[in-house]
């Protein structure tokens, strides 16, 4: 992300977050953040190109049933 959340986006996550409807205590979003001197060094520079960016997000799921393959996905989906 180039640019901090939208107030939507930040509505969107804690919504999702906190879901009654959806228990898995390994869902999770991971906020990895830049900035600040890492953007001054040049994109070509470096072997990490998101040098632009103040920050990472990784959408993450896990889970072992089978049965349960259709439902984690979707909760990143939503």
């Amino acid at each position: 992300m180039r640019r901090p959340f939208p107030d939507r986006h930040v509505a969107a996550l804690h919504a999702a977050l906190t879901d009654p409807s959806y228990s898995n205590p390994q869902a999770l979003v991971q906020v990895d953040t830049y900035g600040g001197r890492v953007n001054a060094v040049a994109t070509a520079d470096t072997t990490v190109s998101q040098r632009s960016s103040i920050m990472k997000l990784q959408y993450q799921t896990f889970w072992t049933d089978p049965a349960e393959d259709e439902l984690h996905p979707g909760w990143i989906r939503r």
